[in-house]
């Protein structure tokens, strides 16, 4: 395979548009891209089983980085390659977590899990879970009973994306979790933390997939909108800000571009990136 550049590219706020699709602007150009020697990778912090079917469905996607880098995913072959949390990490987290009362989202073996006993619009609105969100849990989610004790017997925990209700518990608690020295925090929501393991994040995930490629990292492009967007941003060779990305990620980014809504693919073609 000859390739003349990686662009890793976040899903919601970036490639997805205002109705989690992906235009047929964005289509056209990826198309192009690929025909000129360039490899589109979606590079999220989504689980793979809540990637919009036309994500797993189009040729011109073959590698995935899904669950904040946690898994590399080559559609070709079937291969995964896993960073995730150990057992004990896990088992220590889902303590935290339980002690703060968060809404954990658990990532583990391609699909998520949920606590059954709230999810539901109630406790999802109580959250500021937006419409689009809330149909993503109801349609992908296992909704697990005794949620809390089936978390602590998972053997491989990929990431957690955890919702909470009140800002003061979800500060007390990113406080508690940084202080086991063995986890990478990240969000993508006001009210949320995603966790995954120290080694994971988009920015290795890529790396480390460019390495195996043997592309040389000065040719690796990453666009993101969000704070778990920031270690591929700072790591690629360019990193590149959505225009409604947030301000933290806009100072670290090397440029700007255009809105979501406004076909990030095409935009990247037609600017020579």
């Amino acid at each position: 395979m000859d390739i003349k550049k990686i662009i890793s590219v976040d899903l919601d706020g970036t490639l997805l548009d205002g109705n989690m699709e992906v235009s047929a602007e964005n289509i056209a150009a990826a198309e192009e891209l690929v025909r000129r020697g360039y490899l589109i990778v979606p590079n999220t912090g989504r689980a793979y089983n809540e990637f919009p079917p036309v994500i797993k469905e189009l040729p011109i996607f073959r590698y995935y980085i899904y669950s904040d880098g946690a898994v590399i995913y080559d559609k070709a072959t079937g291969r995964r390659i896993y960073t995730c949390l150990s057992e004990e990490t896990g088992r220590t987290v889902i303590d935290i977590l339980e002690k703060y009362n968060a809404f954990p989202i658990v990532h583990d073996g391609e699909t998520t899990y949920v606590n059954k006993d709230e999810t539901n619009d109630a406790d999802l609105a109580r959250l500021r879970l937006n419409a689009g969100f809330c149909r993503i849990v109801y349609s992908t989610a296992n909704a697990m009973p005794d949620f809390w004790s089936f978390c602590r017997s998972l053997k491989r925990i990929e990431m957690i994306c955890a919702f909470f209700e009140k800002d003061e518990d979800l500060a007390a608690c990113r406080k508690e979790l940084e202080k086991t020295g063995a986890l990478h925090l990240a969000s993508s929501h006001p009210c949320n933390v995603e966790l995954f393991a120290i080694e994971g994040g988009k920015g290795n995930a890529i790396l480390k997939l460019a390495e195996a490629l043997g592309v040389p990292r000065e040719s690796t492009v990453a666009v993101g909108d969000s704070t778990n967007d920031s270690e591929m941003i700072k790591k690629a060779g360019l990193g590149i800000a959505m225009e409604n990305a947030c301000d933290e990620l806009k100072k670290i980014a090397d440029t700007v571009a255009c809105k979501n809504t406004e076909h990030i693919l095409k935009y990247l073609l037609e600017n020579g990136y």
